[in-house]
């Protein structure tokens, strides 16, 4: 069964929509259960001097468009370390570039939870242009620690929840 997709426009008119992330860089957001997709446009500080995405650039977008992903489901980070003591870390990170983006380029970044455990959690995150062109694939494993100490800790229920929601949608 193919599941509905729903855009959401960030505009002005749009500042109550509970699904829209409040950050002028995105376009809209697209959350269809399984994949989120967040659309970001390069800017000069993301290029080298001949218009061309910088390499560890794509890590600004990955990153984003999982916090993105994390402020449209309802996970405030700042309110989850303040009521929870948990942070979010990426420990592990695997990349295929395929394509290179360009000063410009409209960049659909798109967001699906792979796996989530008691402390672990992996992501498959892709990059296409707006066009639809593959321009990279990425996995990300994060975890769960204590904002105090850096030790691995439990995933608070809630994020818990909040994740398995979104994705079932």
């Amino acid at each position: 069964m193919r599941r509905k997709r729903t855009i959401c426009s960030i505009h002005p008119t749009h500042k109550n929509d509970s699904a829209c992330v409040p950050d002028s860089r995105t376009a809209y957001i697209s959350m269809n259960g399984a994949q989120s997709l967040f659309r970001y446009r390069v800017y000069w500080e993301d290029t080298d001097a001949g218009g061309v995405v910088y390499h560890a650039r794509y890590l600004h977008f990955l990153e984003r468009a999982r916090s993105d992903w994390l402020y449209a489901i309802g996970l405030r980070q700042v309110e989850l370390r303040r009521s929870s003591g948990c942070l979010f870390a990426v420990t592990g990170m695997q990349l295929k570039f395929v394509q290179p983006a360009r000063l410009e380029d409209e960049l659909d970044v798109s967001v699906a939870v792979e796996s989530i455990g008691r402390v672990r959690m992996s992501f498959l995150q892709r990059i296409t242009r707006a066009d639809g062109l593959h321009l990279l694939d990425a996995t990300v494993d994060a975890a769960c620690l204590g904002a105090d100490d850096f030790k691995p800790m439990r995933t608070p229920a809630i994020v818990t929840e909040r994740i398995r929601a979104a994705v079932e949608e």
